[in-house]
């Protein structure tokens, strides 16, 4: 009898968790496992948060928060790093596991995806704190650094270092046609003429259309590009007329040269 009660205890013992998590976590012989869940479709089903990682900085887990596209309470997942909240709590704010490590959150929702970053002070972490969005990309493609609304596929607020940018003309025309016969070149007094009138070049926004509407750097170069080919042809015609000066002047110091050869021996021959 003794033995048989022993038994019975061990065998409650082990089921005990069994019984009091049957509701939410399931071991079906289909090979699914769920935790916090009875009905998982997948190899392994978790509904709730998952910490991992040493001291369990790492967390993986979803809200149903105040969507960051809209106006909609919407389901968005996240990864944190060293970061993780609750349903409950106010947008882009997180707790920390490690409060000697910052926190970062990776973002999905149906807007696109979003990276969060915070560094901690004087090891502050562990509490809850504002993250920082530092970077979005939205559901049609466009990628913002630095900032939340993106109007292209690239958009960067700060700036930007790079070894090398290749910008495709995109169907613009190269402005090699300012060395054609045809071309329209206005004359230096026309240009001037331009210049006090509207206060800049000819062809080149003026500096108010650069301050509303930024610069289109491709256009732009174009433009200079234009502008340089312009000063080149300019340039040439001055040289020539340069030239022509020159050779002018070559020909009058001849002539003087002659006439004043003339002179000294009109001079010889009076002395004589």
């Amino acid at each position: 009898m003794a033995n048989l009660l022993k038994y019975l205890s061990v065998l409650l013992w082990f089921n005990l968790p069994l019984v009091s998590f049957g509701q939410t976590n399931t071991f079906p012989t289909t090979g699914n496992v769920g935790i916090g869940t009875t009905t998982p479709s997948s190899k392994l089903q978790v509904e709730g948060r998952i910490a991992t990682g040493k001291w369990g900085v790492l967390h993986l887990d979803w809200t149903n928060e105040h969507n960051w596209g809209g106006n909609s309470y919407k389901w968005a997942g996240y990864i944190g790093f060293n970061a993780y909240r609750d349903n409950e709590d106010a947008r882009d704010y997180f707790y920390g596991t490690n409060r000697y490590t910052s926190k970062g959150v990776f973002e999905g929702s149906n807007y696109g995806f979003r990276w969060l970053y915070r560094n901690h002070n004087n090891h502050d972490s562990d509490g809850q704190h504002l993250l920082t969005e530092y970077m979005r990309l939205t559901s049609s493609g466009n990628l913002g650094i630095g900032t939340s609304n993106p109007d292209a596929k690239l958009a960067v607020k700060g700036n930007i270092h790079a070894q090398e940018i290749k910008v495709d003309l995109n169907g613009a025309v190269a402005p090699d046609y300012v060395f054609k016969e045809d071309y329209d070149l206005r004359s230096l007094q026309e240009v001037q003429d331009y210049i006090k009138e509207h206060g800049h070049l000819p062809n080149i926004p003026s500096a108010q259309e650069m301050e509303a509407n930024g610069i289109d750097l491709g256009q732009m170069n174009l433009k200079l590009l234009e502008k340089i080919e312009e000063l080149t042809l300019y340039t040439l015609a001055q040289e020539e007329q340069l030239k022509q000066k020159n050779e002018q002047l070559e020909n009058i110091t001849e002539k003087l040269q002659e006439l004043e050869k003339r002179i000294d021996a009109i001079k010889k021959q009076q002395k004589n």
